[in-house]
C-alpha cells in the first residue's frame, strides 16, 4: 500500500528490501517482524549502506505500525516511537500553522494523556465527535510506534504515517536537515 501511495503522491526514487519485499508469515529474515527492533531493521539499514536513502521506513506485517531510522554519523539511528511522535505533531502543528491565523500559544491544541493502546486514543476522538468538535483531534501516537493523524481511522496506521513521514523529511531535507537533525 505504502508503494502504491507514494506512487501516487509523485515519490519516484523508492528502494524496497528484496528480502523483505513478499509476506512471509516465517519471518525468516529477523527474529520478530517489530520496527522497534533494530534487528528487524537491519535488512534495511544493510541496504541503506548501499544506496544511501534520506530515510528508513519499516513497518509490521499488517501495517499498523512504523519504524524510521535515520543517518547518523557513521550509524543509522533508529528513532523511538515517542521521538517520532513528537516530531509529527511538531510537523502537523508548523503546517497547520501556516494555514491558520490564531493559535493560542505555540499552536493552539490540548494534550490529552490517557492509557496506552489506541482504543483509548479512539475513545477521545469519539467523545469530541459525539461534542461536534472532532476537528479538535490532530495527531495520537503510543511509544511502540502507532501513530494516527486525523480522526478517519480510529487505530494506528502506518501507511498514511509513512507518507506524512516521507512529507517530514522532504520538509526538513528542504531544510539541510535529516530527521536526526530535527529530532
Amino acid at each position: 500500500c505504502i508503494r502504491m501511495l507514494a506512487k501516487k503522491l509523485g515519490v519516484k526514487n523508492m528502494t524496497v528490501v528484496p528480502e523483505q519485499e513478499q509476506p512471509d508469515g516465517n519471518f525468516p529474515t529477523c527474529p520478530y517482524p517489530n520496527p522497534e527492533i533494530r534487528q528487524a531493521m537491519q535488512k534495511g539499514i544493510d541496504l541503506c549502506e548501499q544506496v544511501h536513502p534520506d530515510l528508513l521506513l519499516a513497518t509490521d506485517p499488517d501495517a499498523d505500525r512504523v519504524g524510521v531510522a535515520v543517518k547518523n554519523g557513521d550509524d543509522y539511528l533508529l528513532l523511538t516511537g515517542n521521538e517520532m511522535g513528537v516530531l509529527l505533531l511538531d510537523y502537523i502543528c508548523k503546517t497547520r500553522a501556516a494555514r491558520v491565523d490564531a493559535l493560542a500559544d505555540e499552536y493552539g491544541f490540548e494534550l490529552r494523556r490517557c492509557l496506552t493502546g489506541f482504543k483509548y486514543i479512539g475513545d477521545i476522538i469519539t467523545s469530541l465527535s459525539d461534542a461536534g468538535e472532532v476537528d479538535r483531534f490532530i495527531f495520537g501516537f503510543e511509544e511502540s510506534y502507532g501513530y494516527l493523524a486525523g480522526d478517519h481511522v480510529r487505530d494506528k496506521d502506518a501507511v498514511s504515517t509513512s507518507l506524512l513521514i516521507c512529507q517530514m523529511a522532504q520538509y526538513y531535507k528542504l531544510q539541510g536537515k535529516n530527521l536526526a537533525d530535527a529530532i
